[in-house]
């Protein structure tokens, strides 16, 4: 070999050892980043002290607006009932919605500082696995060819559970069938009956102050709930006892803190014609009935069939409330080592997503939308989003890990007979579908990711089968 030969190999191992070196050195550079990563994710969880703090403004700024609401209800009770009816319902609107934000800050597991994502998390329980929605590819979790990098999984098996007594007495039988007749109960207007309290009735009514008619005191057919505060005190109560037909001078004086000023604490009359009520109409519990809405036609049949139905439904439910008792306590169990590479972030994606998507259903921009019904800023609701991500990615990496470890997997034609079925079960055809929906069952059932709905319910049904069943009065007298 030449000189020069000689000189140009150590050029090309030089030049070799110094693309590892540059290889080696990148290496150490992702694993630092990743480091980096996983210490900021540390400080983040420090913060969550902070938010026990707002948590807490948020329970009395919610207390706050239901009293608001009630009090505003009270308030709407005393002003005619144009103005009532309007401002009546927006004040129901807004204390229903403080209503359900103060009890989901109140359900909130482990901190107050969660208190928003006790709203999200409730929102989309599928048989105890929390939200598989909106998911716009493959899982990344079907990916991973070795969880235990991921996950360290807990007792899944042997847990035990409630074993419920079913029991249905024949008071359990009258009340059901009471309930069939009542729902096949109809209303119409009778132009006979007495008022009473309770009573819905259509009425005609002219007010007068001073002999002349004044602005919202008369309507024609109007629909009135005797005893619902729609009016000023003394209509309604004048109306009870008086007969369809009658014609009712009420002679009645507006309260002096009555909103609209121009009527307040003056002299009113009110003619009042009573036009029709609204009437039950129930059947009666005989043969007739039983034949009309069965398949039987003598009550001893129709009973035990209706105490079936009971047990099986009651069945139904325990079995339910076990299962999703038993995946809570294997997700408990479990214990995640790392996340999947972005899959947080796709989970924090998709909940943010769908609340802009309803942001939009109620034509509100976004930041008004979560001051409102979020009571939150942008910033805030992105952190919460994240923990609420963490939450769903360690019960998806829980699923996909028992399912890896159990062999149990949705086939692909088990996979297209449930969306058969589902087709089936909506009285749609697959053309009537892409009609209404704009896309195939197929294209909904993969953006809605229902192969991983159907996933976990095989694995709750594992998870329920190897459990051990403890009977209620065991464990009542263990306590």
């Amino acid at each position: 070999m030449s000189d020069e030969e000689k000189v140009m190999n150590d050029a090309e191992e030089k030049e070799l050892e110094a693309d590892a070196a540059v290889e080696e050195n990148i290496e150490e550079a992702e694993s630092a980043v990743e480091d980096a990563v996983e210490t900021v994710e540390d400080k983040v969880e420090e913060v969550k002290e902070a938010a026990e703090e707002k948590a807490e403004d948020l329970e009395e700024k919610l207390e706050k607006a239901r009293n608001d609401a009630e009090e505003k209800l009270e308030e709407i009770k005393e002003k005619s009932h144009k103005e009532a009816r309007r401002e009546e319902k927006a004040a129901k609107k807004a204390a229903k919605a403080a209503e359900a934000q103060a009890a989901a800050a109140k359900k909130t597991v482990s901190t107050k500082s969660v208190a928003i994502i006790a709203i999200l998390v409730c929102a989309a329980a599928v048989a105890g696995l929390v939200l598989f929605l909106n998911q716009p590819e493959k899982s990344v979790y079907e990916k991973i060819n070795d969880y235990s990098k991921y996950v360290k999984l807990g007792d899944y098996k042997g847990l035990e559970y409630t074993k419920e007594e079913i029991k249905v007495t024949k008071k359990d039988i009258k009340t059901e069938i009471d309930s069939r007749l009542q729902a096949k109960a109809t209303t119409k207007d009778s132009k006979k009956g007495t008022v009473k309290d309770g009573d819905n009735v259509k009425i005609s009514y002219v007010g007068k102050i001073d002999g002349k008619e004044f602005d919202g005191g008369s309507a024609d057919d109007y629909t009135l709930t005797i005893g619902s505060g729609s009016f000023i005190d003394g209509f309604e109560e004048g109306l009870v006892g008086k007969k369809v037909g009658d014609k009712v001078t009420l002679d009645l004086k507006f309260p002096k803190d009555y909103n609209n000023k121009e009527v307040a604490g003056k002299d009113v009359t009110f003619e009042v014609e009573i036009k029709s009520k609204q009437v039950t109409d129930t059947p009666e519990y005989d043969e007739e009935f039983i034949k009309a809405n069965s398949s039987y036609d003598n009550k001893a049949d129709y009973e035990a069939s209706v105490k079936e139905d009971l047990i099986k439904e009651r069945t139904e439910t325990a079995e339910s409330t076990a299962k999703q008792t038993l995946w809570s306590e294997a997700v408990e169990n479990a214990e995640v080592i790392k996340n999947p590479k972005g899959a947080v972030k796709q989970e924090q994606d998709s909940i943010i997503e769908q609340y802009k998507l309803m942001a939009q259903n109620y034509n509100m921009e976004w930041e008004d939308f979560l001051k409102t019904y979020m009571q939150s800023s942008e910033k805030d609701f992105n952190k919460q989003a994240k923990t609420y991500g963490k939450s769903v990615v360690k019960q998806k990496l829980v699923l996909y890990a028992i399912a890896d470890a159990e062999g149990i997997k949705v086939t692909n034609k088990e996979y297209k007979d449930r969306l058969k079925e589902m087709l089936s079960n909506a009285g749609m055809t697959e053309k009537q579908f892409k009609e209404q929906y704009n896309m195939t069952i197929e294209e909904y059932a993969e953006q809605n990711d229902f192969k991983a709905n159907f996933l976990s319910e095989k694995v709750n049904d594992f998870i329920y089968k190897n459990g051990k069943a403890v009977s209620a009065k065991k464990t009542e007298k263990d306590d």
